[in-house]
């Protein structure tokens, strides 16, 4: 039995790395510092610090963004133009109040009507960090939604993964006094950004992974 589970969960790992590798250039956060909105805006708590790099968790640092009580909350970031999305990472608040965010959805398109766009995948369970997978779709907007009423959608960070199209070399430019050419500062980015998106893949994965085993060994269970 243990044999099998460990089988399962490689053919789980396999399963999405391979989902991974069908949006090209996706170590890179194109939502980084993007101009973002949301529904409503609580107590000054703007969209923007969701995609500032301010990834602390907690309210009174003034790291998160915060809607007021409503129907149907949204928040959004706006890519510039329609891009290829691998993953979208997803830190919630921790101070309290996590579970504000359960039944997230992810969306992906050209719609700056963010709930009139695809999602990636269905409603999602709140923890603390969450890895939602997209799969390659494309669009000029990510946005983030809940639905009810009631409702508040809090973010403390939002990292989209995915692929600038027609980006140019040299993008960094160099630093003065440091001798750093822009290709190098560009290629150490994308390194860090590299290392970054592993963490948040490794750590969601391997929840995801057990989450699925441990369902599997109730089902066997109940046909005994």
């Amino acid at each position: 039995m243990a044999g099998a589970l460990t089988f399962f969960a490689i053919l789980l790992l396999l399963g999405h790395s391979a989902e991974a590798n069908k949006c090209a250039g996706g170590i890179t956060n194109i939502g980084l510092n993007r101009p973002a909105t949301q529904s409503s805006t609580y107590q000054g708590a703007v969209a923007g610090r969701a995609v500032d790099d301010n990834v602390v968790p907690r309210w009174d640092r003034g790291t998160c963004t915060h809607t007021k009580s409503q129907t149907n909350p949204w928040w959004r970031v706006d890519l510039g133009s329609s891009q290829c999305v691998d993953k979208v990472g997803i830190k919630n608040r921790q101070d309290c109040c996590w579970e504000r965010l359960q039944g997230f959805k992810v969306h992906v398109g050209d719609n700056p009507d963010v709930l009139k766009n695809p999602t990636c995948g269905g409603a999602n369970y709140a923890g603390a960090e969450m890895m939602i997978v997209c799969d390659g779709l494309t669009g000029r907007y990510v946005g983030i939604s809940l639905t009810g009423s009631s409702r508040i959608l809090t973010l403390c960070d939002v990292r989209v993964w995915g692929d600038v199209k027609n980006r140019k070399r040299g993008y960094y430019e160099a630093l003065p006094g440091t001798g750093a050419q822009g290709n190098d500062l560009e290629n150490a980015a994308f390194e860090e950004e590299a290392l970054e998106k592993k963490a948040w893949e490794e750590e969601a994965l391997e929840e995801e992974v057990l989450e699925e085993i441990e369902a599997l060994e109730v089902a066997l269970e109940m046909e005994k």
